[in-house]
């Protein structure tokens, strides 16, 4: 069985024990609203699919190097510290879990255009509540040093491709500073095979 994982933030750059093939990280011909809109246990924002408030964004994926679905979700689920059920995942032509069903089927098709038999991703809610553009840099500008050059660096490392319309604004407001990905976290733009 061949696994995809998707990812748009710091699986990327810092996959930790998450077991992926060699191939690394790929651009997938996939775009999902993604935003800076929930708050992490540390205070941070982080990044999320987010219906209301997200921007299309193109996400990236890699091959779990698990051959087992159940295996590849525990080894997802313990990368991110989350429940199984805080796991998106879509096999062949079934949406198994998705707090969006319009959000699993596109993710159902493009598994099945790109030769998977499953694909899963981190599914965690937005939890900011009523999340703008104001009441993010509001949020932001009230955290302790300790905290906000935790969130800056976040938001610094996360992938140039996730440019979404906060961190645009994050970039005019000057809050944070152009920062580059360690080079192994770059998702390639080929496709699969």
């Amino acid at each position: 069985m061949r696994v995809a994982v998707l990812g748009w933030g710091s699986l990327i750059w810092d996959p930790r024990k998450l077991r992926l093939k060699e191939t690394g990280w790929q651009l997938a011909d996939l775009r999902l609203p993604i935003e800076f809109s929930r708050i992490s246990s540390d205070g941070r924002l982080t990044l999320v699919i987010d219906e209301e408030s997200g921007t299309n964004v193109p996400v990236a994926f890699a091959e779990s190097s698990m051959r087992r679905l159940g295996n590849a979700i525990r080894n997802l689920r313990d990368r991110e510290g989350c429940s199984a059920a805080a796991i998106g995942v879509v096999t062949g032509k079934l949406v198994i879990r998705s707090r969006s069903q319009a959000i699993g089927m596109q993710i159902r098709d493009w598994s099945s255009a790109s030769g998977f038999s499953a694909v899963i991703w981190t599914d965690l809610e937005p939890n900011f509540g009523r999340f703008g553009m104001e009441t993010g840099l509001h949020y932001l500008r009230s955290l302790d040093d300790a905290k906000a050059a935790k969130a800056r660096r976040y938001i610094a490392l996360s992938p140039a491709l996730i440019e979404t319309r906060f961190r645009t604004r994050l970039r005019k407001e000057r809050w944070i500073e152009a920062a580059k990905a360690p080079p192994k976290s770059k998702p390639s733009t080929s496709r699969p095979a």
